[in-house]
This record gives C-alpha cells, structure tokens and sequence, in this order.
C-alpha cells in the first residue's frame, strides 16, 4: 500500500474503531527486504480482539491483511514472495508457513 492508501486506512480505523483511543499506532515506510511485504505497513500495539475484528473489517475493502504478532496488530498488503500464506482475514487467525 503507498502513503496515501495508508493514510485513508488509518483515518477510517479513527473514525469507525473506537477502541483505537489510547493505542500506539506507527506506520512503516517500506523495506525492499521485509518478510510481509515492502509496501508501507501499519502497527498498532494491541491485543484487543474487539480492536482487531473492527480493523479487520476495514481492511477488507482495501485488499489488505492482518497479522497479529505479540502485542501488535500488523496491517499490510500481502508481498508476493512472502514466506507466509494468508487467507485475506476470511479466518484473520490461521496463519502458515510455507515449507
């Protein structure tokens, strides 16, 4: 996703998710070597389900993924060479690793 995408997701997860309030978001210019993806990607420091499900839901209609890793919610569009197979959060918590 490019800056302007990212921008467009965080002001909907604002406006729409109310548990944001008080969280860390970041959002991460991209990386050529990055294992997700190397596109820009949002981090918001949370373990909150009901956060996540509403992120979720937002992420869909921007062809995006979630992938939770400890205390933070990644959101990025998925890298084609990734080692990590998503299922586009149709069931945001089944994550594999390609062998």
């Amino acid at each position: 996703m490019n800056r302007e995408e990212a921008l467009k997701v965080i002001k909907e997860i604002f406006e729409r998710c109310r548990e944001i309030e008080g969280k860390s978001l970041t959002l991460l210019p991209p990386k050529d070597r990055d294992e997700l993806s190397n596109t820009f990607q949002i981090r918001i420091r949370t373990t909150d389900p009901i956060l996540k499900s509403c992120v979720e839901d937002i992420v869909k209609g921007y062809d995006l993924v979630t992938l939770q890793e400890e205390n933070f919610l990644v959101v990025y569009k998925h890298h084609p060479d990734s080692h990590r197979k998503e299922s586009k959060n149709k069931q945001p918590s089944e994550l594999f690793l390609k062998k």
